[in-house]
């Protein structure tokens, strides 16, 4: 397929690191950021045995979940088991290692009034953005940087 998309995923191909970020909604990642990743690892899929991959490259890659639900809801829900498959299908397609990173608790709205959102507690997202969030933007630039040295 030749589209806009494909100068980017050339680039891609090239990169020594793919870090990609996407909300959770409905208990999965953007339709966007699916439509990318199926263009991206689909070109580089084979159906071949012991060779699942026609990329000629290590691409190491991380990408970062952010999501309104706690810690404990995200368990509950079972999303480990979605983002550990988009882990093992980038891992198999591009050859290099991929890291996970999750940012629980996510501040939604710029005021909480103006929005029927009543079973959050704005007090408590507005301390987690002010005290949690700086520290997840920090563990994604040290992922970042672990990853090209991989």
């Amino acid at each position: 397929m030749k589209d806009d998309l494909t100068e980017v995923l050339n680039k891609v191909t090239c990169c020594d690191v793919l870090l990609l970020g996407t909300p959770i909604y409905f208990s999965n990642i953007t339709g966007e950021m699916l439509s990318f990743l199926e263009r991206l690892l689909f070109s580089n899929m084979t159906y071949n045995t012991g060779t699942p991959s026609t990329f000629k490259g290590k691409l190491s890659s991380g990408v970062v979940y952010t999501m309104n639900v706690s810690f404990d809801v995200m368990k509950e829900f079972g999303y480990k088991v979605l983002f550990n498959h988009y882990k093992s299908w980038l891992e198999k397609l591009l050859g290099g290692p991929s890291e996970i990173l999750i940012s629980n608790d996510t501040y939604q709205f710029d005021d909480y009034s103006k929005y029927e959102a009543n079973m959050f507690d704005e007090k408590w997202k507005a301390h987690v953005k002010a005290e949690q969030f700086p520290i997840d933007c920090q563990k994604a630039f040290e992922m970042g940087v672990r990853l090209t040295r991989k």
